[in-house]
């Protein structure tokens, strides 16, 4: 039985004003702590401690201090001057690779993961830093983990810069030459779909030595996404922890771990079979595109149709007949048409400027014969 044990320390801070947010220790017992310094006067910005532990003092070695990736960046104008209270948009996380003598820190409200070397000798950072963004968001390094000593696990949440959450995602990066970080799998995908009983909001996740991912939802639920053995994939669909599945035709995995199935490349296929760890090569006249479940299909085969999927954009009519179409159609009223179309027709208002202009001419044409009338009238009085 695992015994866990509370010892208090003593420690002084190299700034007065450091307000702790995240912390990991290593096997060797040096610490790394996480979180802000500055003033609500002012500004906070992000600062990491390395600590060494003699029996119950801490000494703190080296210090780091977050820069922006330029002077007009978005980040550039983040203030932070709240962090002197809790907010969940001010959380953070650090997680240390004993076998790489590396620190992985996260960074959410500047939406940054930073991964950072130490020397174990001299107990200080290795500069320059490692850094990945996710845009201008919050939440990229809510939540991390190592699955090994080369992947690790983020938990990569989007939310406004008002903090209003609209995904959550876990992302694993391979961290290969010079520190570089290359996707590997973004979970949910179309082979690990979220349990429905489970999520959407991902708030925090924790990954265990042996290379389980626990992951906690906002309602409190938590689901246990266990890794899988060559040739299958973690199916985290089923209820509270994942179950495995063999990788389907034209897809592979060889390592044990929480990874979806990989689509064999070109020119290779897994022959019809399902569960495979590799690919095999096809025969040098088959048809291998990329995720081939069979290897040994002829490219002149009948079982194989060509498709031309592209269609020929319409060639307009050399003469496009506008004055057939107006004339068809403007003075054209049948019993059938509707009560818009009637209102909308020129030849309805034209009738109605006919039928008003005749009436005018009317009155006028009346008005003039009673003027007519009774000047004949005065004439014959006189005479």
């Amino acid at each position: 039985m695992n015994n866990v044990s509370i010892q208090l320390g003593n420690l002084t801070w190299s700034d007065r004003s450091f307000l702790p947010r995240a912390v990991d220790i290593s096997q060797d017992l040096f610490v790394v702590v996480l979180g802000f310094v500055g003033d609500p006067s002012s500004n906070y910005t992000p600062c990491a401690y390395l600590l060494s532990r003699s029996g119950s003092n801490f000494t703190v070695h080296d210090t780091w201090m977050y820069m922006p990736p330029t002077a007009t960046s978005w980040q550039a104008s983040l203030t932070n001057w709240d962090a002197d209270i809790y907010l969940a948009k001010h959380d953070m996380s650090v997680s240390i690779n004993d076998a790489k003598s590396q620190v992985l820190l996260g960074i959410q409200i500047t939406n940054t993961i930073i991964l950072l070397d130490i020397n174990r000798t001299t107990l200080k950072f290795i500069l320059p830093s490692q850094s990945l963004s996710n845009g201008k968001a919050i939440g990229m390094g809510k939540a991390i983990g190592w699955l090994n000593n080369n992947v690790t696990v983020i938990l990569v949440n989007t939310y406004s810069l008002s903090y209003i959450w609209s995904a959550s995602q876990v992302f694993t990066y391979y961290v290969g030459v010079n520190n570089s970080f290359a996707t590997k799998s973004i979970i949910p995908n179309a082979q690990q779909t979220l349990a429905p009983e489970f999520g959407p909001i991902l708030i925090s996740l924790v990954v265990t030595k042996s290379g389980i991912v626990i992951m906690l939802d906002s309602e409190g639920d938590i689901y246990i996404l266990l890794p899988s053995p060559p040739g299958t994939f973690a199916d985290s669909s089923t209820k509270l922890v994942s179950s495995f599945l063999p990788c389907i035709g034209g897809s592979y995995n060889s390592q044990y771990d929480i990874q979806p199935c990989s689509l064999c490349p070109q020119g290779s296929s897994t022959n019809g079979s399902t569960g495979q760890i590799s690919c095999v090569s096809c025969e040098s006249d088959a048809f291998c595109p990329l995720g081939s479940a069979f290897g040994n299909i002829s490219s002149s085969s009948l079982l194989l149709t060509s498709v031309n999927q592209a269609r020929a954009y319409p060639l307009s009519p050399k003469s496009v007949r506008f004055d057939n179409i107006l004339m068809e159609n403007m003075f054209v009223i049948s019993a059938s048409s509707s009560h818009r179309c009637v209102a909308l027709s020129p030849f309805f208002w034209s009738l109605i400027i006919m039928a008003l202009g005749w009436m005018e001419s009317r009155i006028i044409i009346c008005g003039l014969l009673a003027s007519t009338s009774i000047f004949y009238s005065r004439i014959f009085k006189e005479l």
